[in-house]
């Protein structure tokens, strides 16, 4: 390892060296590198770093052809390294390490490439970047994009604790294979998107898409939030399609934004949702949405889904939705206040459940057939001393009960009415109880019909 000062550095940059290999550069003071006195092919290859801030310099508005900086298993253990207005083909780093931000102001290049690196923070503002390729690396402080222009940016089986990109625009984003793990927010502020593809990806850290505009295909694929996570929209104009695939959320929130297109969830597993001011202009299609605490869910938000449901002819879903929008309501109302309501409500859920199983009406009709029966054989056996304890007789007569078109004594064999006043209220209350059950379970079965 060959130890040289900064003075000794700016040297043999300026004397146009354009390999450094093994070398241990010690900064005492901060120093500026000129680019335009360099040479336009650097590679630094096993370099380390140290010291104070470096500043990478380049006031030339002309990209130059074939040039590049190239960083190769090089350490910055300086305070600060800095690219400032520099003008190249390619700025790449491969197997880099930094204790220190590195910062990146005003660039104009065509190809920023990131691989195998461990960096503390990545910081870039005010660049034209044709092409970020970040790839098997991990950012413990974050990256953070401001008015960057850039064509293509690739994020892939990296690690990173937070990401923002503010008022930049971006013509294809990738991210896939990757980890964000923090307590500070990530996301898109202000930015316009071309094409956006999210997949693959573990997030424990609040993402927002935040007052951007989105041109064409949007996906997120097989995404899954974890813990307390909050994904959210807000204030967004989507023209092209969205897509949602596979995934998992948390806490899912869509606030005063427009979908001009179609917008679709496939296999998709919430834990709440909330949609606010939000306009669905084309269709917008739900296959296989799971919501977990739909009592954390705002009956306006299923009443939304259920709507684009029936739109899209989605019997089945439609009918799983009108259930949460009927559990939501009745968790909402109380006794004293709509006594009508929660009372009807109560009587379906406790026949078929609000997703109107067959079997459970099924079971609701006999067993309360059976205990209305048992009141009547009961009143009937007070009153006038029957004897129908045995198990033929108790069960000839528990069938003739169960007719709701049969008013007569279905102790006896003959076609009798009854004459006691408390058996004809048990008789008449079950009969009611009995036709709702029955009426129920013909709703179950017909819950698929238009």
């Amino acid at each position: 390892m060959i130890v040289i000062d900064e003075n000794t550095f700016l040297r043999l940059l300026y004397q146009n060296q354009k390999e450094f290999e093994g070398y241990d550069i010690r900064i005492e003071n901060p120093i500026t590198v000129d680019l335009n006195l360099a040479s336009s092919e650097l590679v630094f290859q096993r370099v380390f770093f140290k010291g104070e801030k470096i500043t990478f310099f380049s006031n030339s508005n002309k990209r130059m052809d074939k040039s590049y900086i190239i960083f190769l298993n090089t350490h910055f253990s300086n305070n600060n390294t800095v690219f400032n207005n520099i003008a190249i083909e390619q700025l790449i780093f491969s197997e880099v390490s930094s204790d220190s931000p590195i910062n990146i102001i005003g660039l104009d290049i065509n190809t920023l490439e990131i691989e195998e690196t461990i960096l503390n923070k990545l910081f870039n503002s005010k660049g034209n970047i044709n092409e970020i390729l970040l790839s098997n690396s991990k950012f413990f402080e974050g990256i953070f994009f401001e008015k960057l222009q850039n064509h293509l940016f690739e994020f892939s089986k990296s690690y990173c604790s937070t990401f923002w990109n503010l008022t930049s625009h971006f013509s294809k984003v990738n991210i896939y294979k990757s980890t964000f793990i923090s307590s500070i927010d990530c996301g898109y502020l202000n930015c316009s998107i071309n094409e956006f593809f999210f997949s693959e990806n573990m997030l424990k850290t609040n993402f927002y898409l935040n007052m951007s505009r989105f041109k064409n295909t949007l996906k997120f694929k097989s995404v899954h939030f974890d813990e307390n996570s909050l994904f959210k929209i807000n204030s967004c104009d989507f023209k092209g399609k969205l897509y949602f695939e596979n995934s998992s959320f948390v806490k899912f929130h869509i606030q005063s934004t427009e979908f001009r297109n179609y917008l679709t969830f496939e296999e998709v597993v919430f834990s709440s949702i909330d949609f606010q001011d939000t306009n669905f202009i084309s269709n917008t299609y739900f296959d296989q949405v799971l919501i977990k605490n739909i009592n954390k869910c705002k009956r306006k938000t299923i009443r939304q889904i259920k709507y684009a449901l029936q739109k899209t002819d989605n019997k089945i879903d439609y009918n799983r939705f009108k259930s949460y929008e009927l559990e939501t309501y009745y968790q909402e109302i109380e006794w004293k206040d709509n006594f009508k309501d929660k009372f009807i409500l109560s009587a379906t859920w406790f026949s078929t459940g609000f997703d109107h199983s067959w079997i459970r009406a099924m079971v609701f009709t006999l067993l309360s057939g059976l205990l209305f029966y048992c009141l009547f054989l009961i009143s009937e056996d007070y009153l006038n001393s029957f004897e129908v304890y045995k198990g033929k007789e108790f069960f000839s007569g528990y069938f003739r009960f169960l007719l709701i078109t049969d008013f007569y004594n279905p102790l006896i064999k003959e076609r009798e009415f009854l004459t006691e006043p408390l058996s004809w209220l048990i008789f008449i209350l079950g009969k009611i109880v009995i036709a709702f059950g029955i009426y129920e379970m013909i709703q179950a079965f017909r819950k698929f019909k238009a």
